[in-house]
Formats: structure tokens, sequence, C-alpha cells
């Protein structure tokens, strides 16, 4: 629930009407949309392996600050979802964050 707070209601990368089970819909969707691209990184001393999901964001998951493309994490050495967000629009806030070192996990 964390994540769709962060992610839907906070960083309003989905619609704001958007339920729990529909933000979860939408990473299931992009999983399994056959046109979604795939990438796979090695585990290595600082994270554990994941495997990135890429796909194209429809009209109706598309918020006040997504972008063309949403992406689902999934941490391959816990067999379990890590995270699913819609690129963001750069803005003077996303760039701030960033400067500073802010991730999801140190909301």
């Amino acid at each position: 629930m964390r994540k769709y707070l962060a992610h839907v209601e906070i960083d309003r990368q989905w619609p704001e009407d958007t339920t729990p089970d529909e933000y979860l819909a939408s990473l299931r969707d992009t999983v399994l949309d056959p046109q979604s691209g795939i990438y796979m990184t090695d585990a290595n001393t600082v994270q554990e392996w994941a495997v990135y999901f890429v796909g194209r964001v429809r009209r109706p998951w598309r918020g006040d600050n997504s972008s063309d493309r949403v992406v689902v994490i999934f941490n391959g050495e816990r067999a379990a979802w890590a995270r699913g967000f819609n690129l963001m629009m750069v803005t003077t806030t996303s760039i701030g964050k960033a400067a500073s070192g802010c991730t999801d996990d140190d909301d």
C-alpha cells in the first residue's frame, strides 16, 4: 500500500481516482503485454538481481505527472514484486529530489 500511496496519491503518476486494485492491474497488464520490454540485471555487492518490465502507459493510466512508460521491477532474489511506477515528467521538484539523493525508500 505504501508504493500505491507514493506513486498514485502523492506523485500523481496515475489518475487521482485510481484504486489500489486498478494500480495493481495496470502493473500486471504491463508485465503481461507482449509488446513490453524486459531487462534483467545481475546481482552484485550493491544490488540483488532484478527483472524490469517496461511498457507503454495506456490512456486510462495517465496521471498528471506520468510520461509514456510504466516500469515494473521484480526482485529475483526474493521472488517478489519490488515496485511499479510511471516514469515521471521532469519537474523542478523531481530534479530537487534526485539532486538531494532522495529515493522512494526515503519516504
